[in-house]
């Protein structure tokens, strides 16, 4: 069963923990952790890929459907 996700009236602070997440697994000294620690980043960081990817294309088409590139003089999402 999943849990409802609350509507955000910004997206800055997701965006930010997200962020800070990246951060502290950058800083993380990999090398001192265990292998099993290491695989879990591991599949974490392609989890989050993964994620990232289709979030993209999710709000990709939803900029190209609502035309939000028309402001812009290229006339188009791909340019």
């Amino acid at each position: 069963m999943t849990a409802a996700i609350p509507a955000l009236p910004s997206v800055d602070e997701p965006w930010q923990m997200i962020f800070l997440g990246l951060r502290s697994l950058a800083a993380a000294d990999l090398a001192a952790m265990p292998d099993a620690v290491r695989a879990e980043c591991s599949h974490g960081y392609g989890r989050a890929a993964g994620m990232l990817a289709a979030g993209r294309a999710w709000m990709l088409a939803a900029f190209t459907a609502g035309q939000g590139y028309s402001a812009d003089p290229h006339y188009s999402a791909a340019a």
